[in-house]
Formats: C-alpha cells, sequence, structure tokens
C-alpha cells in the first residue's frame, strides 16, 4: 500500500506530465494556425488576376506548407501522448484508505451525562448533634 507522500509524489508526477503534454499541444497549435495562415494568404495572393510570382516564392510556399503539414502531425501526435498519461486522483482525506487517516479521537467517548449526575439524596433528618452548635460562651450567658 502506497504511503500519503507517495501519492502526492505520483500526483506531482502527473500534473507535471500532463502539463507538459498540453504546453507541447498548444505551442504546436499556435505555429500551425500560423503557418497555416500563411498558406491562405499566399494562395489568396497568387490568384490575384495580374500578379506574377517568382519561381522562387514558390518554393518557399511548399516549404510553408510542408511545415505546417509538420506542426500539425505533431499536434495530433502531443495530444495522444497527452491522453495516455495514467489519470491519478488528488490526495484529500476522502479518497484515502481506511489505514492511511489518522484517528484522532482513539479515547473512548465520554460517559453519559446522565450517569454523571448524582441522584439526589434519600429524605432524612440531620441529627440534632450537626445542626447549629452553641459556643460555651454563648450558654453561659444566657
Amino acid at each position: 500500500m502506497k504511503q500519503v507522500s507517495d501519492r502526492k509524489k505520483l500526483r506531482r508526477e502527473y500534473l507535471r506530465k500532463k502539463g507538459k503534454a498540453h504546453s507541447k499541444s498548444v505551442l504546436y497549435g499556435a505555429i500551425c494556425v500560423a503557418l497555416w495562415v500563411m498558406v491562405a494568404l499566399f494562395l489568396f495572393f497568387v490568384n490575384e488576376p495580374g500578379v506574377h510570382m517568382p519561381p522562387m516564392d514558390y518554393a518557399i510556399a511548399t516549404i510553408i506548407c510542408l511545415a505546417a503539414v509538420w506542426f500539425t502531425s505533431q499536434l495530433v501526435k502531443s495530444e495522444a501522448e497527452a491522453k495516455l498519461v495514467p489519470y491519478v486522483p488528488p490526495v484529500t482525506p476522502n479518497t484515502l484508505p481506511a489505514d492511511e487517516i489518522l484517528v484522532r479521537g482513539s479515547e473512548e467517548p465520554p460517559v453519559a451525562q446522565s450517569d454523571v449526575l448524582l441522584r439526589a439524596a434519600k429524605e432524612q433528618e440531620t441529627p440534632q448533634e450537626e445542626l447549629l452548635r452553641v459556643s460555651q460562651s454563648d450558654e453561659a450567658g444566657l
């Protein structure tokens, strides 16, 4: 059974791998968009009547188009890699197994209040000796 610190380490590793894969996807996606926009603009300007493009421009456009295709394939590949990273759930007390949870109140529960309270004493008269005692000096004065 893995300890909590091991599970936290696995979760951090999972988040790092997932973040790296998605960062690559975002980077490749941005480059793809830029390259495909360049290709679209090139095609737009080539099809204008009266515009003649030199052969070198066609070679540059072909290279840009091939780069766009390559970056698009890398984008698809990085998204597939991101999906292959196995999911590791977050470490919260709700997801921990019972043997890894610290039990703080392990002592016996307090005694019920009704058991602690004493019953009223039985009705009995207090003996006269225990009642108010008159001191010797007060008896002489009477």
